[in-house]
């Protein structure tokens, strides 16, 4: 069933959930249209994707935003990286992506492509020192205007107080500590599939989620928007419903709306006849 939620004074369309962990579905055109307006009226908000280093899903997202959506800042994980260390000025988003990644020839052509795109975006880097300084990545020597991220999807989906050396309070999730009140993000349908399987940890956080359709044609392509109640209604009202910690709990991505089971039985009467 199709609904409509009202974001401010904006009619947001969105698949009807029913059951137990269940959340919206809205497309993608609706949910790159509303950043855009958001980012138009000056609001703060920005996109953290969360990803397998090993699969390409993540970057081709990033890549697909930075296309579509008016962000001009990227935010990359890089642990070797010092504090306040940014990427060299003379390089371009894409060529820093597919030098130090290994692409399909597909997803390089997709990347070549979007050069000229990217070439005034600013660059720069998350997880310094081994993740020890995170909100001074963000705060002290990240971007001062909205920014896309890209990370490893355990700083998405884990909330773990790390102790000792190696690791940051705030690393986990990264999103939410660095500003929960203007950060979302993005989980690739790829990645919500592997969390089914191997268990993550939320105790503390209560997340709030929506499916986001994937391109058409394009399988694989769709991914789930999460961030705390209050970011997550404001941004995409009743769509956005709590997410289950054990995400094996949360109902299957729906590409297309299901009829709703008082409208099948209805049907059903008139096929006995």
């Amino acid at each position: 069933m199709n609904l409509y939620v009202y974001v401010g004074n904006n009619p947001l369309k969105y698949i009807d959930p029913t059951g137990n962990n269940e959340i919206g579905t809205i497309s993608r055109h609706k949910f790159v249209a509303h950043i855009n307006k958001r980012l138009k009226h000056g609001k703060k908000l920005n996109l953290w994707i969360g990803e397998s280093h090993s699969l390409e899903s993540g970057a081709i997202l990033l890549l697909k935003l930075l296309t579509s959506i008016n962000i001009h800042n990227i935010v990359l994980e890089n642990c070797s990286a010092t504090l306040g260390l940014r990427p060299p000025e003379n390089i371009n988003f894409v060529d820093l992506m597919i030098n130090n990644r290994f692409f399909s020839p597909k997803t390089y052509r997709a990347f070549r492509r979007a050069k000229k795109l990217t070439k005034n975006h600013n660059l720069y880097y998350l997880g310094s020192n081994c993740w020890k300084n995170t909100y001074l990545d963000i705060h002290l020597f990240g971007p001062s205007n909205n920014y896309i991220a890209l990370v490893g999807s355990r700083h998405i989906v884990d909330e773990i107080e790390t102790m000792g050396y190696n690791y940051d309070l705030q690393a986990y999730p990264a999103y939410r500590h660095t500003n929960e009140d203007e950060n979302i993000a993005l989980l690739p349908l790829d990645r919500v599939e592997h969390f089914r399987k191997v268990k993550r940890t939320m105790k503390e956080i209560q997340e709030y989620g929506v499916w986001v359709k994937g391109r058409r044609g394009v399988k694989g392509s769709a991914f789930l928007v999460l961030g705390n109640k209050a970011t997550m209604e404001r941004e995409f009202g009743n769509a956005a419903q709590a997410v289950p910690e054990d995400l094996s709990d949360l109902q299957d991505y729906q590409s297309r709306s299901r009829t709703p089971k008082v409208i099948q039985r209805f049907a059903s009467l008139f096929r006995r006849k």
